[in-house]
């Protein structure tokens, strides 16, 4: 076996999409803790599940690791969590205005 080819995208005993979903994992989680994150993956990819712990846990190491290389992600336009604030923001200003028409009935009933 060669030596390890850098930048390339399997380089993990796993697939393409674990350093994406570690990256994404890592937004919000420490990735220093290995046994959460291949927790949060098998939970979350039912197919993690039918790899060898030790090999699947191996490629997370190194994956983790490529996270951390990358240091934080480059934003790109809109985040997740910009969408989930927006989101709740819409909900919220709603809600508020739900309140105040609730709050107008009970007092008509009294």
């Amino acid at each position: 076996g060669g030596g390890g080819t850098g930048g390339g995208g399997g380089y993990f005993g796993c697939d393409n999409y674990l350093v994406p979903r570690i990256e994404e994992y890592a937004r919000g989680n420490d990735i220093g803790d290995v046994d959460a994150v291949i927790e949060h993956l098998r939970g979350c990819y039912r197919e993690y599940l039918r790899k060898p712990v030790l090999i699947f846990r191996k490629g997370v190491e190194r994956a983790c690791a490529e996270v951390r290389k990358r240091g934080p992600p480059a934003k790109p336009e809109v985040t997740i969590e910009d969408m989930e604030a927006k989101h709740l923001q819409q909900r919220g200003l709603k809600m508020a205005g739900d309140q105040d028409d609730d709050d107008d009935d009970d007092n008509d009933d009294d």
